[in-house]
């Protein structure tokens, strides 16, 4: 079976004789028929739960998998750090998530947690599902190579919650996007569920008070149905914070007792590649290396803004933009380094099918602070640690990534483990 279009079936057919192959038009928007009458209707014996935005999806649905197994039903997680092999775009097509679906029945996992990209959501690898809740984390520029305008970007997001979600949507409304789509389900008689400071929140948040000098920490209180809530979290960033109140709106919708919540978020766990920390001591100079995903203008500025407040000393920043991408973000990332970091290291992210000096050049249009461009991403990572003397380095865009795409090659590449291997 093969998507028709720009597709040649012809080595498959030499390779397979054997295999009666079936070409379908259109097949993204049919894949749930097929595969209801190989599994049976699994959506109806499971509980699906979706996170999009810009940022912050994989904290988000990290937290929200982390919570629902840790005080309701072993839950699992599907998206970019997802452990299965098989789970290679963020959102993975109907044919690997029922694969998924039916293996988690079998071991009694009823709980999905699902990262929802745009992508995912404008090629139909969602299309039909049901999802009990959704939650909208934020909106801000990224992949317009793909959807070309901001607007496109936005109705791909608001698509999920229209077609998809069948309960309640959880909506950031601090993000004018978020605002925006709040209203619009308003208007279509959907259930919604906001957050934030705005004084128009279902659960708003009163106050963050965040401590850095010894043991790092974040309190926040929220007023959930005249009721003010305390929380304290090893959870630092305030975007971060955004990302794990989301989660804990789903605990509260689904009744899951709110004081078992507050203990279990004393302690959790980092997500692979987000805001990873690692100490290192180099020339005998105390380094903290600081390992994130920040791959948009929105999502660098606020990892370094919060790097800022929470560290003492100045910054350098190692950092590249990803080839046959948004053009238009690279020199608006750059323009975020050069604000907030007192030197820039520009390398290779996956350059992809790009001239790779051509990608920096156009970064570089943002940044007139110090700054060295080193392609070679390890041999970057390798200068801002042992050659200088900055006491905070900070690697972003990669985060959890084991892999560089260059030309049309992948090949085996880790920041953490170009970091860890450091001495």
């Amino acid at each position: 079976m093969y998507e028709e279009a720009n597709f040649d079936a012809s080595t498959y057919l030499k390779k397979y004789p054997k295999i009666k192959f079936l070409g379908v038009r259109d097949l993204a928007w049919k894949q749930k028929k097929v595969l209801d009458r190989v599994y049976g209707n699994l959506n109806r014996h499971i509980k699906l739960y979706g996170v999009t935005g810009t940022n912050g999806k994989t904290s988000t649905a990290f937290w929200l998998n982390h919570l629902l197994s840790k005080l309701e039903k072993p839950s699992k997680l599907i998206g970019t750090i997802s452990k299965d092999k098989v789970v290679i775009n963020t959102t993975p097509d109907l044919f690997v998530l029922y694969s998924l679906f039916n293996k988690g029945i079998q071991k009694n996992i009823k709980n999905f947690v699902l990262e929802v990209s745009s992508h995912g959501v404008d090629q139909g690898r969602i299309h039909e599902l049901n999802f009990e809740y959704g939650i909208f984390t934020n909106l801000s520029r990224d992949h317009l190579d793909y959807h070309k305008t901001m607007n496109n970007y936005f109705l791909s997001k608001e698509r999920f919650f229209i077609e998809n979600v069948k309960k309640e949507s959880v909506i950031n409304i601090d993000n004018s996007y978020g605002m925006r789509l709040a209203n619009n389900l308003i208007k279509l008689n959907k259930k919604i569920f906001t957050f934030g400071f705005s004084k128009e929140a279902n659960v708003k948040i009163i106050n963050i008070k965040q401590q850095f000098l010894t043991n790092k920490y974040s309190e926040f209180s929220l007023q959930i149905a005249n009721k003010i809530h305390t929380f304290k979290t090893n959870v630092i960033g305030e975007f971060n914070l955004y990302n794990l109140i989301s989660a804990i709106c789903i605990c509260y919708l689904k009744k899951i007792d709110i004081h078992k919540v507050t203990e279990v978020i004393k302690r959790l766990p980092v997500p692979d590649g987000r805001m990873n920390v690692i100490n290192k001591t180099i020339n005998n100079i105390q380094k903290k290396v600081i390992i994130d995903y920040a791959h948009t203008p929105d999502g660098l500025k606020k990892l370094l803004q919060t790097i800022k407040k929470i560290y003492q000393g100045k910054i350098l920043l190692v950092f590249g933009c990803g080839g046959d991408r948004d053009k238009g973000k690279r020199k608006l990332m750059g323009n975020v380094a050069n604000h907030y970091a007192d030197f820039v290291c520009i390398t290779n992210d996956n350059p992809r099918n790009e001239n790779p000096n051509q990608i920096a050049d156009q970064i570089c249009e943002g940044v007139s602070c110090l700054k060295k461009i080193i392609l070679d991403r390890k041999k970057a990572i390798e200068y801002a640690i042992k050659k200088t003397n900055y006491p905070i380095v900070v690697i972003a865009g990669k985060g959890h990534e084991k892999y560089q795409i260059i030309k049309n090659k992948k090949i085996d590449f880790s920041d953490k483990k170009v970091v860890m291997d450091i001495n």
